[in-house]
C-alpha cells in the first residue's frame, strides 16, 4: 500500500510542472528556472514530489529531438523505483512515440528485461501502460521488440493468455480502423493466437468432460477459451 506524505515541496513542485508543460511559459525567460525546479524534483526522496515532477519530463528538454527525450524518459523509468511513479514515466514516453518508436521500443526492452515482473498483472500499473505502449509499436511501427513480442504471446496463447487478453483490449481501436495496416495486423495477430488456443482445446479432449479436475493453469486456458 503507498502512503504518500505530502508537504510543501510537492505544492511547488507541481506548480512548476504545470507551467512547465503549457507552451507559453516554456517560451519565456522563465523557462530555464522553471525546467531547474522540476529538474530536482525528479530526484526528490519523496515519491509525491517526483510524481509531480515526471509529469512535466517530456517538457524538461525542449530543444532535444525526440530520441533524445525518450532516452532521457526511459532512464528515468529505469533507476525508478516507486510503480506509480514509474508508470507516469512510462506514459511520457507517448509525446515522443511518434517520431521516435525505435528509442521507444528500445526503452520498453530494457525495462522488461530488467524487471520480468512488470508485466506480471496487465490489470494494475506499470503493466498497463506498458502494454498500450507494445500494442501500439507492434501494430503501427512494427519496431523489433514489440513486434516479436506479442507475436510470442500470440503463438502461444494458452501459456500467455492472461498477456493475450491485455493485448486484446489494447487492440480494440486498432482493430476498429477499417482499411489500415494496423487493423489488418491485428486481426492477424488475434488469428494467430486462436489457432493456438485452438490447438491446445482439442489436444486432449478428456480436459473438458464434466467432472474433471484440472491445474490451475488450465483452469485459466479453460476461462480464456470460453
Amino acid at each position: 500500500m503507498t502512503y504518500w506524505i505530502s508537504d510543501m515541496r510537492d505544492t511547488g513542485v507541481g506548480g512548476l510542472a504545470a507551467l512547465l508543460q503549457r507552451t507559453q511559459w516554456r517560451a519565456s525567460d522563465a523557462a530555464p528556472a522553471l525546467a531547474g525546479g522540476v529538474a530536482m524534483g525528479l530526484y526528490d526522496p519523496n515519491p509525491l514530489v517526483r510524481m509531480h515532477a515526471v509529469r512535466a519530463a517530456h517538457a524538461l528538454n525542449p530543444d532535444a529531438t525526440a530520441d533524445q527525450q525518450a532516452s532521457a524518459i526511459g532512464e528515468l523509468a529505469l533507476s525508478e523505483q516507486h510503480p506509480v511513479v514509474r508508470s507516469i514515466l512510462i506514459d511520457q514516453l507517448w509525446f515522443t512515440i511518434r517520431e521516435a518508436a525505435p528509442t521507444v521500443d528500445a526503452v520498453l526492452e530494457l525495462l522488461v528485461g530488467m524487471d520480468n515482473t512488470v508485466l506480471a498483472d496487465p490489470n494494475h500499473e506499470p503493466a498497463g501502460v506498458v502494454l498500450a505502449l507494445v500494442t501500439h509499436l507492434a501494430l503501427v511501427a512494427r519496431t523489433p521488440f514489440a513486434a516479436e513480442t506479442v507475436q510470442r504471446w500470440c503463438q502461444d496463447a494458452p501459456v500467455h493468455a492472461t498477456l493475450v487478453e491485455a493485448f486484446t483490449r489494447h487492440a480494440r481501436d486498432y482493430l476498429a480502423a477499417a482499411g489500415t495496416t494496423e487493423q489488418r495486423t491485428a486481426f492477424e495477430l488475434l488469428d494467430t493466437a486462436a489457432r493456438s488456443v485452438l490447438k491446445r482445446w482439442t489436444r486432449t479432449p478428456t480436459e473438458h468432460l464434466a467432472g474433471t479436475t484440472l491445474p490451475p493453469e488450465r483452469v485459466l486456458c479453460n476461462r480464456v477459451i470460453t
